[in-house]
């Protein structure tokens, strides 16, 4: 029993977040690919087989190996995006706190600048041009003390529009409800991405009692484990893209009265993250890379519900069921 419990610990298919629905097992449950690669037998008192320890060892090193580093990042991808859709964190105090700070900065700017434009006035030196920038001034330090707010409408906008695709992504089991992570309390939206090339979800029991060979089945361990590790990389970037996110949107909050002060400042407005052109740009581009992603991703899943990449080549043999397994990975 506690061998059947560690092995499953570094099964692949068993560890997506919340345990997404796994297993190449027909009803019968017999034959699987973790399997038929146990009955095949590496050394014993009678024989030695370099294939099946070829095997043994690709199973473990990639299959395993890949299989652990996949649930990770599936853990990791839920509740990274789960976490930084939530925008309440951008409400914290530390960031009304910092954000407060340099807005005080930016209005005694304002004020140094009223007193430049109030002493060209004095001299005569400017004429209308001076006199217009009164008002620009004026405006400008009324919108710096609600800058913050302006910027959070634009991510609370955007982060709207990726729930309503976040909410409609989701793996189904085979009860027909929606898989939640364990962690988040949310979509699993990793389980639905890994088990949907999974070798083991994909090859039935008739494909392992057809006489599979050894090197067969080093084939799938192989293709199989490289598919996982770089599932694992690709949940890997996405998760942490979306707290990079996070962290820009924290520089950006905190540096909004900068970029409204800059407005009218042409010497400004093009400063990385201080100037308003640079600044609006970031802003938009940031916060609506999660609705962007979110949209790409609930139509993998549409993709993935039709099941259009079932036995996309019809014709027998290893490459074939190489194929098989390799179009549907390369193109989720």
């Amino acid at each position: 029993a506690e061998d059947s419990v560690i092995a499953g610990a570094f099964k692949p298919t068993d560890t997506t977040a919340a345990g997404a629905t796994a297993g190449a097992q027909t009803s019968t449950g017999t034959y699987s690919f973790e399997h038929a690669v146990s009955e095949q037998t590496c050394v014993s008192l009678t024989e030695f087989s370099m294939s099946a320890c070829i095997l043994k060892f690709t199973y473990v090193v990639f299959y395993q190996l890949g299989g652990w580093l996949l649930g990770i990042a599936a853990v990791l991808f839920n509740f990274l995006i789960s976490y930084t859709l939530d925008s309440s964190f951008l409400r914290s105090d530390f960031i009304s706190h910092a954000w407060g700070v340099v807005r005080d900065i930016s209005n005694m700017f304002f004020i140094l600048i009223l007193l430049y434009i109030g002493i060209k006035v004095l001299l005569n030196m400017g004429g209308h041009e001076t006199k217009s920038m009164i008002s620009s001034v004026i405006i400008m330090a009324i919108l710096i003390n609600f800058s913050m707010f302006f910027t959070q409408i634009v991510i609370d906008s955007s982060n709207i529009v990726a729930l309503i695709f976040y909410n409609k992504t989701s793996s189904i089991d085979k009860d027909g409800k929606a898989v939640i992570d364990s962690i988040s309390g949310k979509p699993d939206l990793a389980g639905g991405l890994t088990q949907s090339f999974n070798p083991a979800y994909k090859l039935d029991a008739d494909f392992f009692t057809a006489g599979v060979t050894d090197s067969m089945l080093i084939g799938i361990t192989l293709i199989s484990g490289g598919i996982m590790l770089f599932a694992a990389y690709a949940l890997f970037v996405s998760g942490f893209s979306f707290l990079g996110r996070l962290i820009e949107l924290f520089v950006l909050i905190i540096f909004a009265p900068f970029a409204f002060m800059s407005y009218v400042i042409p010497a400004l407005s093009h400063a990385e993250y201080v100037g308003w052109g640079s600044w609006s740009e970031r802003l938009i581009s940031v916060a609506f890379m999660a609705p962007i992603f979110m949209f790409f991703l609930y139509f993998i899943f549409l993709l993935l519900g039709k099941d259009m990449f079932t036995n996309a080549i019809t014709t027998e043999g290893t490459l074939a069921t190489l194929l098989n397994l390799i179009i549907p990975a390369a193109v989720v």
